[in-house]
């Protein structure tokens, strides 16, 4: 068997660098999508139609949130959520 040479391991490094930051790219993509989406659920009341979207009882408004002057900030009415499920609830009563 022959040794490795070092343009060979440089050449792996460099994939697997290259390989790393095509996930973290990946991931960023994703989540810029994933938050466009619910921003479009947030603005269309027709997009949302059939989606269920929960409550989140743990949010708390930010007091660092700020908005511009005039700008109009969108959000779904409170009574378009539905309360969050908490399926250990549904259990206990099947137990019963």
């Amino acid at each position: 068997m022959g040794s490795v040479g070092l343009g060979n391991l440089s050449h792996l490094i460099w994939k697997s660098i290259t390989l790393e930051r095509e996930e973290i790219k990946n991931k960023r993509s994703m989540n810029s999508e994933y938050e466009q989406c619910l921003r479009d659920l947030e603005e269309d009341p027709d997009l949302r139609f059939n989606v269920s979207l929960y409550r989140d009882k743990e949010y708390q408004r930010s007091e660092t949130t700020s908005v511009a002057d005039g700008e109009d900030v969108p959000s779904i009415p409170l009574d378009e959520l539905l309360a969050d499920i908490d399926l250990s609830d549904i259990r206990a009563e099947e137990d019963d």
